[in-house]
């Protein structure tokens, strides 16, 4: 099939995830407002009313609807690893509407998401093995294969869940980000392992309507552990299918804004009061609006550094194998300068 007669089943799927968000979003609203499940302002968040917390709960129903359309209208785009996939989005989600129910333990929150990495594993969501780049010689990874693949799923999740601290930026960097990795599977040819983004694209697309700055509704725990898994799933996704460290490598540069906050977040709070898990304001999100950009300005300026990165992936596939060392080594500083100089600057704020 040529990139062409994959349009429109991919515009149904994006469709049917859009319009089951758009249809069900406004119930959750009134029954959130109905019975107190709102997240109220605190010292560490931007909003300044309270606002409905569950509204991720949607994104699950709207997801199977998705694979339901696949499996009975174009069953070529489903992947017999989706139902494992599906279950784990189940326990992740069910893990997450608990939190944002009873505001559960750090530790009982991440054993849930290792949980939900072992059924990833289970159902064939895994690294298996990768290529020395050096010598291209393969690497089995044998048993250490599972515990590598909780890490990086709980990773993924982690990253996701801290990126929403915003109206509309975890909803809308995870449609940048399953934009380009459905664009990264079609260019591969693996288009028909790419519904499922497309899927994910309308769900958050739809449900921008409603949390985009001044939100309306929050995704919670429920939305945001349910994206991080999804986006988890397809970096495993892309391991599972070839060995080449530029196939594993791609995801992770289209995941690489989330993933490199969590990484400096963790390690500053480990440098600061050695509280891996605790709760602070040193998100690029809060260091921005604290540098005096709006709310707006803050979110529009993290999609257009996950674009950046988008395309940085993209075109890494077309740069010469002996210089794609040097190209991520130059996508790595430019993340680390960015994000030095933002933080300086927000320390020199809070000293003055």
């Amino acid at each position: 099939m040529t990139w062409q007669e994959h349009i429109i089943p991919f515009l149904a799927i994006f469709g049917a995830g859009f319009a089951v968000v758009l249809l069900l979003e406004p119930l959750v609203f009134r029954y959130a407002l109905k019975r107190g499940l709102v997240d109220p302002p605190n010292w560490r968040k931007v909003h300044t009313g309270s606002v409905p917390r569950i509204g991720g709960v949607v994104f699950l129903p709207a997801l199977a609807v998705c694979a339901a359309l696949m499996r009975f209208v174009w069953p070529q785009y489903c992947q017999p690893h989706y139902w494992g996939l599906l279950v784990g989005l189940f326990a992740i989600s069910l893990a997450g509407l608990w939190d944002d129910l009873s505001d559960i333990r750090a530790l009982t929150k991440l054993a849930c998401q290792f949980a939900a990495g072992a059924i990833l594993f289970w159902a064939g969501y895994r690294f298996q093995a990768f290529m020395n780049p050096w010598n291209f010689r393969v690497i089995e990874l044998g048993f250490v294969d599972f515990f590598l693949t909780v890490l990086a799923v709980a990773a993924i999740i982690n990253a996701i869940n801290m990126l929403d601290g915003l109206d509309g930026l975890a909803a809308g960097c995870t449609l940048i980000m399953a934009a380009f990795l459905l664009i990264n599977k079609v260019s591969q040819g693996d288009a028909l392992s790419a519904a499922m983004c497309a899927g994910v694209m309308g769900i958050t697309a739809a449900f921008l309507f409603f949390n985009f700055h001044p939100a309306k509704v929050f995704m919670g725990d429920t939305g945001a552990m349910f994206l991080g898994l999804f986006l988890a799933s397809e970096m495993l996704d892309a391991a599972s299918h070839a060995t080449a460290m530029t196939t594993i490598l791609l995801p992770l540069v289209i995941l690489g804004i989330p993933i490199f906050d969590m990484l400096r977040i963790m390690a500053t709070r480990a440098r600061n009061n050695g509280k891996v898990f605790s709760a602070d304001k040193s998100h690029i999100h809060h260091r921005l609006l604290s540098l005096g950009l709006s709310h707006k300005e803050v979110v529009l300026f993290i999609y257009g550094l996950n674009v950046y990165m988008g395309i940085m992936a993209l075109i890494y596939r077309h740069v010469a194998l002996n210089y794609r060392i040097l190209y991520l080594f130059n996508m790595v500083l430019f993340l680390f300068m960015a994000f030095y100089l933002i933080g300086r600057d927000h320390r020199n704020d809070l000293d003055r």
